[in-house]
């Protein structure tokens, strides 16, 4: 009874430590967002509504709204982790100059 329980907090994201499960994405989603990104890549933003507005410009009607939905929530996905990246190497080369800096006063 308690294998059963923990199996099924799993799912939910609650309880006893275990990892919350990640959304599936067609390939077809990904591929697209990626392709978008590259292409309008400082047009897009962390904002859905935003990146709704661009995908639905760019893809010029020829996929389902639902689609389009997809690929724009997708897209603050890539664009929150493309800006955690830039924020943990700021964050690096912060530390870097100051270990330099305290090496050299020494």
């Amino acid at each position: 009874m308690l294998l059963v329980h923990v199996y099924i907090a799993g799912f939910v994201g609650g309880g006893l430590g275990e990892a919350v499960l990640g959304k599936v994405r067609t390939r077809k989603v990904k591929t697209l967002a990626k392709t978008v990104n590259e292409l309008y890549g400082a047009r897009v933003s962390t904002s859905f509504e935003e990146n709704k507005k661009l995908v639905r410009e760019v893809l010029e009607g020829r996929f389902s709204k639902k689609l389009a939905n997809r690929i724009a929530g997708y897209l603050v996905t890539l664009k929150k982790l493309e800006l955690k990246k830039q924020q943990a190497a700021a964050a690096e080369e912060e530390a870097t100059k100051a270990a330099e800096l305290s090496s050299t006063e020494s």
